[in-house]
């Protein structure tokens, strides 16, 4: 498993990234609790927020995801050599949660900007 962790592990998770991302990138997601970005009340009670909001952090996980698989995909040439392996395993789980924490900065800058103009927060 050590010999290809830094192509399998990136691997899905770039390919869950993508899979999350793409339904909310094509508004498919109907404002509920379980699944999208849910920063606040007011996200789930406006329509229009809630689309915003989600449209932009599903394109946001789409992207880390691509980037994701980017790294898996050189991990590729590297496999069986452990400690390579290893750095390829770091990049890919760093960029995931940096991705996350700036996607969720930049959602709910949006979603804010959008209650305010609208007189809901």
């Amino acid at each position: 498993m050590e010999r290809i962790s830094g192509v399998l592990i990136p691997g899905l998770l770039a390919l869950l990234f993508i899979a999350i991302g793409l339904p909310l990138v094509f508004r498919k997601i109907k404002p509920n609790y379980f699944y999208g970005y849910r920063l606040s009340s007011f996200v789930i009670e406006d329509d229009d927020i809630w689309y915003r909001v989600n449209e932009t952090g599903g394109k946001h996980l789409v992207i880390i995801g691509c980037f994701v698989a980017l790294i898996s995909i050189l991990a590729i040439f590297y496999i069986g050599q452990t400690e390579i392996q290893s750095v390829f395993l770091a990049a890919g789980l760093s960029t995931s949660v940096i991705g996350i924490i700036l996607s969720l900065a930049r959602t709910l800058f949006i979603a804010n900007k959008m209650a305010k103009d609208k007189g809901i927060k």
